[in-house]
């Protein structure tokens, strides 16, 4: 059983992790410099007080059996490797370390709470949940603070930055998070409780529609139909799901915000769903701009298939491609596709050994099924995993430890899935 006395340094440190998207620049040109820098500390701190515990020393060796942790070690390994061959070496020593944060986050969150797996994801998706709000307080107040002055539209999307950095991972950050308030609904007895959150998911929702980030927009229809289709799919099961109350609300809050948004912006507004829609097509300047891109990495990953330009070099050979598009000093900083930049810089071995990461925690979670329940451990896994996975292909998440941290937890409740399900 959790105790909060007992606990106190595992949930400190818990809290500073999840918080590290809320802080700021500092004074840097970009706040994820900031961001990395607090996690290392933090990391290390955290490394320095838990290796003086004996229990906790005793414990990490299991740890070492989690593949997806073994693969994503190999990875930042063969991205070291790359110092040998890189353009520029000092840049991989730059992004390396800043790898190398995951693994230990991991080690370190991977130890906590090991016989209390449900307590664990429960204390998780509180913290997670609170953090949501502090970043929706952000965003609605500038919001509200705009609207006195003028009719919003997709024009002024850009100013919605919230606690990070831009419009999209404003987005991207907030509706990763969904999934974690989605179960605390589930979880919740007082119905109080459950209908506060539920404001909670609308208002979230909503303002993901707001900010009219294509890529979230997308993740959540994805969310939304996945629940309709797993709801469909388990009452045919099992007819007393159909009564499930908890679901009704999270599945309606969902659809709500919807409605909600698509009455108060219609059709003749920009950041209506139709006109966001409507941009994603070969003319747009931005699609064309992407798609530019991935042709680029594609070509520089398969002139050097094995090995690429060394972790973390893109941005730099990324000029030699885009040399006549570059408009001023804009250089294609990311490719907007994890997987094709991380291929152009590691080769086709640095992308096997992080498509790993994300296969086995997929793979071990078809392979344990946890009963009828709707909203489930394995809920969260999969909502999560997907929103990260569609903002891995259409933005850089990897660059950026506000979607980090989510990618860290989503593995950490694969790992805690994985063994209570074996031990039961």
């Amino acid at each position: 059983m959790l105790s909060i006395k007992k606990n106190l340094p595992e949930l400190i440190f818990l809290g500073l992790f999840i918080s590290t998207g809320l802080i700021s620049n500092y004074g840097a040109l970009d706040r994820i410099a900031t961001q990395w820098l607090y996690l290392s500390v933090i990391n290390t701190l955290g490394l320095i007080y838990f290796l003086n515990d004996k229990k906790f020393i005793t414990e990490s060796n299991k740890i070492f059996q989690f593949k997806p942790f073994i693969f994503l070690v190999l990875f930042i390994v063969w991205g070291f490797i790359s110092y040998f061959y890189a353009l520029n070496q000092e840049e991989v020593i730059v992004k390396a370390i800043r790898w190398v944060q995951l693994p230990i986050s991991l080690f370190i969150l991977l130890n906590f709470f090991q016989s209390d797996y449900l307590t664990y994801v429960k204390v998780i998706s509180v913290i997670v949940s609170s953090i949501l709000i502090v970043e929706l307080y952000f965003t609605y107040s500038t919001y509200f603070q705009l609207t006195q002055l003028s009719a919003y539209d997709f024009t002024y999307a850009f100013i919605l930055k919230g606690a990070t950095g831009n419009k999209n991972i404003n987005a991207a950050s907030l509706l990763i998070k969904t999934p974690f308030l989605i179960y605390l609904i589930s979880l919740f007895k007082n119905h109080l409780f459950k209908y506060l959150l539920a404001g909670v998911l609308i208002m979230t929702t909503y303002m993901v529609f707001i900010l009219s980030s294509r890529s979230s927009i997308i993740a959540l229809f994805f969310v939304i139909s996945i629940l309709i289709i797993r709801y469909i799919y388990l009452s045919a099961r099992n007819k007393s799901i159909i009564k499930n109350t908890s679901y009704f609300l999270i599945l309606g809050s969902l659809l709500f915000s919807v409605m909600l948004f698509s009455v108060r912006f219609n059709n003749t507004n920009s950041a209506s769903i139709i006109k966001r829609a409507s941009t994603v097509n070969i003319e747009d300047t931005s699609t064309q701009q992407r798609l530019r891109f991935y042709q680029h990495s594609l070509d520089q990953t398969l002139n050097n298939l094995i090995i690429g330009v060394g972790l973390g070099n893109w941005k730099i050979k990324s000029v030699d491609y885009d040399k006549k598009d570059v408009v001023g000093y804009t250089i294609p900083y990311h490719t907007h596709n994890d997987f094709l930049e991380i291929s152009s810089e590691l080769g086709i071995i640095g992308l096997i050994l992080y498509l790993l990461i994300f296969i086995f925690p997929f793979l071990d979670l078809f392979q344990h099924k946890e009963g009828n329940k709707l909203i489930n451990v394995n809920t969260i896994i999969l909502l999560a995993g997907i929103i990260y996975f569609v903002d891995a292909n259409l933005q850089f998440p990897h660059a950026r430890p506000v979607m980090q941290v989510p990618f860290i937890l989503i593995l950490v409740l694969a790992y805690i899935q994985n063994k209570r399900l074996k031990d039961a």
